[in-house]
């Protein structure tokens, strides 16, 4: 038996399913999220003369002045090098302003506005020294530091050995222990 069909002149609504108002409402939730702004971070590195080339734990980044994003916060190995000066190995510190602490850095991600956070690294380079006693006389000192350094850890290893060697001899020790007293 074949049933007869009919036809509807109006527009139905469609049926929304509980499952569908919870994605509308996470979609609405979810927008002001897509708006929010992000956080800029560069570090702006400068030397005196400018023109220095400069690595960033051990990459090459360019030539002073300069600015580089960075992903997080710490403590970067930085080596400058310009011909005619002394190079320079040391390290700057990228801390985080208070906006981008833990805490404070969710709601400054939230905001609508796009902040920056900028760190200012200045290095002064030394004219290189063409003077062959001073030369010599800054490599006469960095022997001796080093020679120093060596010898205060050879005898702090001499004395923890002597150390070890006295309690593994003492009574209470591990040498005595596996006799069971007999002699």
């Amino acid at each position: 038996m074949v049933l007869p069909t009919t036809t509807q002149s109006c527009v139905q609504a469609p049926v929304q399913s509980p499952g569908m108002r919870s994605t509308e409402l996470l979609f609405s939730l979810a927008a002001p999220l897509a708006l929010s702004g992000c956080v800029e971070r560069v570090i702006r590195i400068t030397s005196e003369p400018s023109g220095a080339l400069v690595w960033v734990n051990d990459r090459e980044v360019g030539r002073t002045p300069l600015e580089i994003s960075f992903i997080h916060y710490g403590r970067y190995d930085v080596r400058i090098e310009k011909e005619g000066f002394e190079p320079q190995m040391t390290f700057g510190e990228a801390n985080a302003p208070l906006w981008d602490a833990v805490g404070p850095d969710l709601i400054a991600e939230l905001l609508p506005l796009p902040l920056r956070s900028e760190i200012a690294w200045h290095y002064p380079l030394m004219p290189a020294s063409t003077d062959r006693q001073a030369l010599i006389a800054r490599a006469n000192e960095l022997r001796a530091q080093s020679e120093k350094e060596a010898a205060a850890a050879k005898a702090a290893e001499e004395e923890a050995r002597q150390r070890a060697l006295q309690e593994s001899e003492s009574p209470e020790g591990g040498a005595d222990r596996g006799s069971g007293g007999q002699d």
